[in-house]
């Protein structure tokens, strides 16, 4: 059984959602009929998944971080999501492969939190 530190679960969890909620709505439009392939690997050291969807190629770590500084009136439309998700993990990944998207989100294990519960 592996231990999963609370707070880097809680991390993990909304990066996570965030990313699934993006797939679910720009790639597919909120269709129904489409499908997101999910690999989750933990070990001692990391927590990690591995997102697969056929929508149109897109890469969401392409695009610059968004500037947090300025007034919400002066600031572009979108990309707090990924941002969040750039902040929160430790390592994410973008590939185009077989036809698509792979995103990899991957957090490290922290022995030194002191709140371990199994997963």
């Amino acid at each position: 059984m592996h231990l999963v530190p609370a707070g880097a679960r809680r991390t993990f969890n909304i990066a996570f959602d965030d990313l699934l909620n993006n797939i679910i709505t720009y790639a597919y439009g909120g269709a129904s009929d489409r499908s997101i392939d999910v690999r989750v690997e933990i070990t001692r050291a990391h927590l990690e998944a591995a997102l697969s969807d056929d929508g149109p190629s897109f890469d969401p770590f392409a695009r610059p971080a968004p500037d947090v500084d300025l007034d919400l009136d002066e600031r572009e439309l979108g990309g707090l999501g990924i941002h969040l998700v750039r902040s929160l993990m430790d390592e994410v990944s973008y590939r185009r492969e077989s036809d698509k998207n792979v995103v990899v989100l991957r957090k490290y294990l922290d022995d030194d939190d002191p709140t371990p519960q199994a997963r």
